[in-house]
């Protein structure tokens, strides 16, 4: 028995004995478990009402500026027979026919889409819905903020601001056309991914009809968008009343 102790002795020292025990601090010391992850169906909360409301307004300010920068290109442009009052009358009238241009037509035309997407019992709630067409609304106004200054520059170098200002409303409905297909595609599979178990999460698409009903909603947009633009034309240079 001493000769096996001996012979274990320098393979196994006090030392190391010790950091093997039980009772030894390496062992006692905490073993700090792995975060937690969300599961797979659980989807990023949404900004609250306040917060949505506050980029609504500052889309709403994005579009404004717009038009103020293409209306000050109409301050300089209209024809002589104009009166000063007529000439700003325009450049202020250029304000909100901008902002309803957009706002307008996608006002008079989410009604339609709720009650069409319920009406085919597909998977996202109406405040999904909204909440998807107010963070797409709040984009194109960011991005008609970014174009006031292009707009405004020609404006003010040349007379092609009619010509920019068109340009720039076409790349809004461009833009608008794509985030608002994104936005409402991610809340109906978000909406359809509630149902479903966290291993088949990933899997879950739209259904079909709701690609059709998305893109036939954004072209009636685009419509009603296109006929309020002739009537705020309109509204812009009737200057009779001044």
């Amino acid at each position: 028995m001493s000769l096996a102790s001996e012979s274990i002795d320098p393979i196994f020292p006090p030392s190391a004995r010790a950091r093997l025990s039980p009772s030894s601090p390496a062992a006692e010391r905490p073993v700090t478990p792995p975060p937690s992850r969300a599961p797979m169906g659980e989807t990023p909360r949404e900004p609250g009402a306040r917060a949505q409301v506050a980029g609504l307004f500052r889309a709403l300010v994005g579009l404004g500026l717009l038009g103020a920068a293409a209306g000050l290109g109409a301050l300089g442009d209209t024809p002589d027979h104009f009166s000063h009052t007529s000439r700003w009358g325009i450049t202020l009238r250029m304000i909100p026919a901008t902002v309803l241009n957009i706002g307008g037509a996608v006002l008079l035309s989410s009604p339609a889409l709720v009650a069409i997407h319920q009406y085919l019992d597909l998977r996202a709630r109406p405040e999904a819905l909204a909440a998807a067409l107010t963070r797409g609304v709040i984009l194109v106004g960011q991005l008609a903020a970014g174009l006031a200054p292009v707009v405004l520059f020609f404006s003010a170098t040349t007379n092609l601001w009619l010509p920019a200002f068109l340009a720039s409303m076409l790349g809004l409905g461009a833009v608008g056309y794509i985030v608002c297909a994104r936005e409402l595609t991610k809340a109906e599979r978000a909406g359809a991914e509630s149902g479903d178990d966290a291993e088949t999460s990933a899997s879950v698409e739209p259904a079909p009809r709701f690609h059709a009903l998305v893109h036939g909603w954004l072209l009636l947009t685009l419509l009603i968008a296109l006929r309020l633009g002739v009537d705020l034309a309109d509204f812009v240079l009737n200057t009779r009343q001044f």
